[in-house]
């Protein structure tokens, strides 16, 4: 196989502007040697940027070597002049919805968590209520814990402008929960946040008085541990179906931006595909997307080719979020360009999906077969390697004819 080392990546990305890097899916390399060259621009903050960024969109999925969710969460630490925040709240979207794919509870707590804050970090009147707003819903839809409210609360009281409204809400939760079985328990998990206090400016962002009640309410009922934390429970609020069918007189609808993650959880999780709401969510993400009412461009490819019986197409061979249609894995696997890991990857989507779905099997063999055959493959030095793993492949899946 083709040697190279970082360096060689390195020298290879240090030509190309950060503009250019983000523009660019680099498949022939792997996504751990992309990451193992971002290292050298710890100094260059856009550069690093724009590595993360490609990383996050190629559509390789190696979890079992690469912490994903580390790195979408170090995207959010990074200031450069070409993220702000709906780049921001994408990056977040997509995080989550790597979460909910593929099952990985603490993505799916961190993400939301980001998505609040960064709301927050705005230290504006409209987008704290939106935060908060946001925080209540998933709150009330998912029932994390309340160390997972108060550290996200506990934000607030770290900004210059949001410190006094973070001491009220913390000083009505503890008065709150006093009177709780779990008093003592709940009490210290807020008690350390408010130590984390800081003192601003007098002028301070003011919030709607009935929505920090509505907080206080919200968290003192979350419970201090979850009695299943390898399970995860999600509850689909009234006002969430209002989206679905805005004709009938419901319950008012929320606004686009306080739903999404719930939106997000109900087309992609696969413990709701068989409910009509997850089709019904995604219309509305999809809708969402075409209008630009919410900063969904990180989940564009997925949403762009996301009918019919797409979700028997979705796999964790391949891609972070969302999926590859049949031709688009021949055609990965076919790029004798592509590092031999990817396509062989690409294959093994393509076997799945046809064991999923009957009638793509006769078609995905005649395609493998050619694979193993095609005399322009003798030419190429990775492709023994390649072929080797694409039979290892067959076998495992009893395809030896």
């Amino acid at each position: 196989m083709t040697t190279r080392t970082t360096n060689d990546i390195v020298r290879y990305l240090k030509k190309l502007s950060p503009e250019t890097i983000r523009k660019q899916t680099f498949l022939q390399f792997t996504d751990s040697e992309l990451l193992d060259a971002a290292n050298a621009f710890s100094r260059d903050n856009e550069r690093l940027t724009a590595i993360l960024e490609a990383v996050l969109r190629s559509p390789e999925h190696s979890p079992d070597f690469i912490h994903y969710g580390g790195v979408y969460s170090a995207l959010s630490g990074i200031v450069v002049p070409f993220r702000g925040l709906q780049d921001n709240l994408a990056t977040f979207y997509a995080w989550f919805a790597y979460g909910v794919q593929h099952n990985y509870f603490e993505d799916i707590f961190e993400s939301a968590q980001s998505v609040i804050m960064e709301y927050l970090d705005q230290e504006e009147k409209e987008a704290v209520e939106t935060g908060l707003r946001i925080l209540i819903r998933f709150a009330r839809a998912f029932s994390p814990t309340m160390g997972w409210a108060a550290w996200v609360l506990g934000f607030l009281n770290e900004l210059p402008l949001t410190w006094k409204l973070g001491s009220q809400i913390f000083d009505e939760l503890i008065t709150r929960v006093q009177s709780q079985p779990e008093a003592e328990e709940a009490v210290e998990i807020l008690e350390a946040y408010v130590k984390k206090g800081v003192r601003g400016p007098r002028k301070s962002v003011s919030v709607d008085a009935d929505l920090v009640e509505e907080v206080v309410d919200v968290v003192s009922k979350l419970l201090v541990e979850i009695p299943s934390p390898d399970m995860l429970t999600f509850t689909i609020q009234p006002s969430l179906r209002a989206l679905f069918d805005p004709e009938k007189k419901m319950t008012p609808p929320p606004r686009a931006e306080e739903a999404v993650l719930e939106l997000i959880y109900l087309a992609l999780s696969p413990n709701m595909a068989e409910t009509p709401e997850a089709d019904q969510a995604l219309q509305v993400l999809q809708r969402l997307l075409r209008e630009g009412k919410a900063p969904l461009q990180e989940l564009a490819p997925w949403l762009e080719k996301a009918h019919g019986d797409w979700r028997l197409l979705l796999s964790d061979n391949i891609c972070k979020v969302g999926f590859l249609t049949p031709e688009e894995l021949k055609a990965l696997a076919l790029d004798t360009q592509v590092n031999v890991y990817l396509r062989n990857d690409a294959v093994d989507a393509l076997i799945e999906s046809a064991q999923r779905i009957p009638s793509l099997e006769s078609d995905v063999k005649a395609f493998v077969r050619h694979l193993l055959t095609r005399p322009e493959s003798r030419d190429v030095p990775e492709e023994e390697s390649f072929l080797a793993m694409v039979i290892s492949a067959l076998l495992d899946a009893d395809w030896q004819d």
